[in-house]
């Protein structure tokens, strides 16, 4: 079995700055209302969009975190009716962690969408949204708050995914008692539900993997020690939160872009301006007549110049990031030919509509797609209103669609309806 180097998972990890940037830019963002002109508010502003955009990879992580603590003895194969029915977790478990689940799904929802609407807006958009923006992403900053303190609670209070481990054990080998501990729980809280596990409600695979490492099951073609490191399937869930937040700004700053004009001003927009001319000076001289002097030219204020916007770049690291969550889902299933992600269009009597793994791939592909199109537009037109938004509208319709894909496969297996859970 192979401990991992950051455990439980990467999710305890990364949770921590989208809560802290978001929740000190909002605060920074209130005090520098007494100080509408200090550099303090730019700082603020810089946090609240990083950490409205972090939270993202942050849920998704979250998503694998819930699965894995939830039933480790289960396989990734499992369906998710099964993996309920053998979880160890109490109602109370269950009570805090969903709770933990809705709120910070709603409050990153929330923050999101707030974060997009300002850096998309134009001057005069923010102006006018100013106080409604402030007042809901301080709600949804408190959303996130009292997700995390659910989560706590679950955590150190009833002993959600915690094990005592010995020096020579496996990871999840508890080394002493329940009761001998300094500060007891609620017995009735950490009981387990059901830990009688019956072999033959699961399947083959659950009862080979080892428990802790059900979800790693794929490629062990690749060395140990990597794997330690870098598991396949938090790398996959990182770079699809990542691919969603550099995509999120290249839309806003595609949509900014067109209320904004950069660069040199044309001569048609510059301002007329009626400098006042000086009367010519006339200079007397001993040796000669008096000579005027000719006035200096006047002094014109150069064209307004705004802060240029590149949508592009942001496009172009949106793909670079969805081609790496590509190669992770390959390491994932181990299958570098593809043999298997091809399989239903090679056989026909298979049902397209069953393999959740075939329109997981589809829809990745055409997120790549649209994303290297939306790069190309947006780098050699700053007006293509039509195909930006076209393309905009594709790549947030596939990028839904694969979330939802992945929430099947990640709960409920790589195969089945598309439509809804397995019954």
């Amino acid at each position: 079995m192979i401990e991992p180097f950051i455990s439980p998972n990467w999710h305890v990890v990364i949770l921590h700055f989208p809560l802290g940037l978001l929740g000190m830019g909002v605060i920074l963002e209130w005090i520098s209302l007494f100080w509408p002109r200090s550099a303090i508010r730019t700082g603020g502003r810089w946090m609240i969009l990083l950490g409205a955009l972090l939270a993202i990879p942050a849920v998704t992580l979250g998503a694998y975190a819930f699965r894995e603590v939830v039933a480790p003895q289960t396989s990734i194969d499992s369906r998710w009716r099964e993996v309920v029915r053998h979880s160890p977790w109490s109602d109370v478990q269950w009570h805090y962690m969903i709770r933990h689940v809705w709120y910070e799904s709603i409050g990153t929802a929330v923050a999101v969408v707030t974060a997009m609407i300002w850096l998309a807006g134009s001057d005069n958009v923010r102006r006018k949204l100013y106080w409604p923006g402030l007042i809901v992403m301080t709600a949804a900053l408190v959303l996130m708050v009292v997700g995390a303190w659910y989560s706590g609670e679950s955590v150190y209070r009833y002993g959600t995914a915690v094990a005592a481990a010995q020096p020579h054990a496996g990871p999840l080998e508890v080394s002493q008692p329940q009761e001998d501990r300094q500060h007891e729980p609620d017995s009735s809280a950490t009981a387990p539900a059901d830990t009688t596990v019956e072999p033959s409600e699961l399947s083959a695979a659950a009862e080979e993997a080892p428990q802790g490492d059900t979800h790693e099951h794929a490629g062990h073609e690749h060395p140990t020690w990597v794997r330690r490191f870098i598991p396949p399937v938090q790398l996959h869930l990182l770079m699809v939160g990542l691919t969603l937040s550099f995509a999120m700004a290249a839309i806003g700053l595609s949509i900014r872009r067109w209320s904004q004009d950069y660069g040199p001003l044309p001569a048609s927009r510059i301002p007329p301006q009626s400098p006042r001319v000086a009367q010519p000076v006339v200079q007397e001289s001993a040796e000669g007549p008096a000579q005027p002097i000719a006035p200096a030219p006047p002094v014109i204020a150069p064209p307004t110049m705004l802060l240029p916007i590149f949508p592009a770049r942001f496009w172009l690291t949106s793909l670079i990031l969805a081609a790496i969550t590509a190669v992770g889902g390959l390491w994932m299933t181990g299958d570098w030919r593809l043999t298997a992600l091809l399989e239903p269009v090679r056989n026909r009597d298979l049902d397209w509509m069953n393999d959740r793994l075939f329109w997981h791939v589809v829809f990745g592909v055409t997120i790549v797609l649209c994303t290297l199109l939306l790069a190309i537009i947006t780098r050699v037109s700053r007006r293509a209103k039509f195909f930006t938004l076209l393309f905009i509208f594709l790549v947030v319709i596939a990028a839904v669609l694969q979330l939802w894909i992945g929430m099947l496969m990640l709960y409920d297996s790589p195969h089945g309806p598309v439509t809804g859970f397995a019954a």
